[in-house]
């Protein structure tokens, strides 16, 4: 066990910016930005409009100037605001009235608040419907909510991704290229724990800390919701809370870890292969032969059934992110096709493995 626990340092050691710093400050960057959004909102323009028979007229002014979304404090805000326009609506009807001694104006009888976002969603309230057309805003945006938590996971996901592809395509080469082979070599662990902790280390371990990188961020994300919920005179544990699926979001999220480790396997042993084998560039010598499969298929035989195939085990496709958010889950997808796909894949991927552990035993420059 000490071994391995080895092996895993060896990989934290040697890729900890990559590993450790993008989690960090990928997370570090969408907390700003989520905080940014929330000071944004917090200085969204806010008109009163008020209307009767015979006229209307608009009032703006910034929130700034009210400080608070409380309505309570928007009315004390545009009372005196509204006086003055009043006024001037009186004059305006004495002047063109036929008898000045009797303004031809009716009292105000009804008053709208239009909170305008940046995104440009409207928020309408009036004195009667205030609380029912707020709670059916967030009712409308439901998905919205759960869908900002998997959108925060899949930025993570697709970071972690690309740093697992990189350094797969790397981690065989790079210790060849500066010599460092020489010195694990003289160490008690063999090729194929070297190998196999070396993808585990990809294809879990890195996924996993971006995982819960993206939890906490996630939090963060509920609990500016909810903020943004008080701001408007809500409950947010009624209005938001209800809506935010954290804790099935989370399990969804900890399963997709697994499931996108076991179905990109092949692709993951050949970028592995490739960095076994490679002289001076891992990049050319897995994708040139790739291409050339590619172009003799469809020369021969007018298909691209080894593309699709290829296409359809790389770790991020769009079928994953409707399986995860529509809420189907992993097992219902599993259908006969689906298992042998993986099984088939597996396969490929196990034989690829040999090889590149076959070629760090036998490797000239060794």
């Amino acid at each position: 066990m000490n071994k391995y626990k080895t092996l895993v340092k060896r990989e934290f050691w040697e890729h900890r910016g990559a590993f450790l710093y993008m989690p960090v400050v990928l997370a570090g960057l969408l907390v700003i930005a989520m905080i940014v959004g929330l000071y944004l909102i917090d200085r969204a323009n806010v008109d009163i409009s008020l209307t009767n028979n015979d006229s209307s007229f608009v009032i703006d002014f910034d929130k700034d100037e009210i400080k608070d979304a409380n309505s309570d404090l928007i009315e004390q805000q545009v009372e005196e605001r509204v006086e003055q326009q009043i006024e001037q609506v009186i004059e305006s009807t004495l002047e063109d009235a036929v008898n000045p001694g009797e303004p031809n104006v009716k009292k105000l009888e009804e008053r709208h608040i239009f909170i305008q976002f940046d995104e440009g969603d409207v928020v309408v309230l009036n004195d009667q419907d205030q609380q029912q057309r707020l709670d059916g805003f967030f009712e409308k945006n439901r998905e919205g909510l759960d869908a900002g938590l998997y959108g925060i996971h899949y930025a993570f996901l697709i970071t972690s991704w690309l740093v697992v592809l990189v350094y797969l395509l790397n981690t065989l080469y790079s210790d060849r290229r500066d010599r460092s082979i020489l010195f694990w070599k003289s160490m008690p662990f063999s090729e194929t724990q070297s190998v196999g902790v070396k993808l585990l280390v990809g294809i879990i371990a890195v996924p996993l800390l971006a995982t819960v990188a993206s939890w906490v961020v996630q939090l963060v994300y509920s609990v500016l919701a909810m903020i943004v919920a008080s701001k408007m005179d809500l409950d947010p544990w009624q209005v938001i809370a209800p809506n935010l699926h954290i804790a099935s979001a989370f399990v969804r999220q900890l399963g997709l870890v697994v499931y996108l480790a076991v179905w990109a396997l092949p692709v993951c042993a050949w970028l592995m292969v490739a960095s076994a084998y490679a002289k001076r560039s891992p990049f050319l010598v897995a994708t040139v032969p790739v291409v050339l499969v590619f172009l003799g298929e469809w020369l021969l035989f007018r298909t691209s059934h080894i593309a699709a195939w290829i296409g359809s085990h790389m770790p991020i496709n769009e079928n994953f992110t409707d399986v995860f958010i529509s809420g189907t889950g992993i097992i219902s997808t599993l259908d006969l096709a689906s298992v042998a796909n993986i099984g088939s894949g597996a396969a490929i991927a196990a034989g690829l493995l040999a090889g590149a552990v076959w070629l760090r035993n036998h490797r000239f420059e060794i």
